[in-house]
């Protein structure tokens, strides 16, 4: 097995600063590594924030300065208050050896800055084995840096389905559910169960029912922000939602997106 990390700063013990452009608009890429060393068959995407109450899009890249092509597009993350915030998901996409990696951001505020990086994995990964060969984003909001706003249902009862994706591009072999922090605004310590489902408007089937959140009134945020990847099976030309219920008497407005995968 061989892994590299890219974008690191020995020298600093930082990583790439990446910096947003104005707010709700791409920056420009910062450059991880001007060629990989390794076939990678996916990567752990590591990157931070230290200030509070932030929605970021990241989008990856692969090829020359100025010609980029997007790997990755619009990667949802939102940070709470107080803390520096660091999220480290595993990519299950594939990079040549050879490659120039480069990643951009945009923010719902100014110019913000965070750091980015990347680990390189070549040995095959169980089920994400290099096979992904696309990946399409479902729900991101380009036009305020978040993704579709979920209005949770109240007193333990679900919500009303909020969609996604009207048709989805691809076949879909594998998922990552994004939630975000919608208004920054939450109830201490209240939970909420998520149902992903497929289907027509009215007639939604769910297919991962349940996942588990929980909102923290000291950060502004719900808890985990980053589930999967899920192995799952959806095919292309379908549409897909999500609900929610609450514990909490008032209703919760939350943002999701869904980073899906295709064979």
């Amino acid at each position: 097995m061989s892994l590299e990390t890219i974008g690191e700063n020995a020298a600093t013990t930082v990583y790439t600063t990446v910096t947003a452009g104005t707010a709700n608009v791409k920056g420009n890429y910062a450059e991880l590594s001007a060629a990989t060393a390794i076939d990678a068959y996916g990567f752990i995407l590591c990157f931070e924030h230290t200030t509070g109450n932030r929605n970021f899009l990241i989008d990856v890249a692969l090829g020359a300065a100025g010609a980029e092509v997007v790997l990755l597009s619009n990667f949802f993350c939102s940070t709470g208050a107080f803390v520096t915030w660091v999220f480290s998901p595993f990519i299950p996409m594939s990079i040549p050896a050879g490659s120039r990696v480069a990643v951009r951001c945009q923010c719902n505020v100014n110019a913000q800055a965070m750091r980015c990086g990347m680990t390189l994995i070549q040995t095959d990964f169980g089920a994400y084995s290099g096979a992904y060969s696309a990946v399409e984003t479902w729900g991101a909001a380009t036009s305020d840096s978040a993704g579709t706003a979920v209005v949770s249902g109240q007193n333990d009862a679900k919500g009303a389905y909020a969609q996604l994706v009207a048709s989805s591009a691809n076949n879909t072999s594998a998922i990552i559910i994004h939630v975000g922090a919608g208004d920054f605004t939450h109830a201490a310590n209240n939970e909420m169960l998520i149902d992903i489902a497929t289907g027509g408007a009215g007639a939604e089937t769910v297919l991962i029912p349940n996942i588990y959140v929980i909102g923290d009134v000291f950060e502004d945020i719900f808890r985990p922000q980053l589930i999967g990847p899920i192995p799952c099976s959806i095919p292309s030309g379908t549409r897909v939602a999500v609900r929610a219920q609450d514990t909490d008497t008032t209703v919760e407005a939350f943002d999701v997106t869904i980073t899906a995968f295709k064979v």
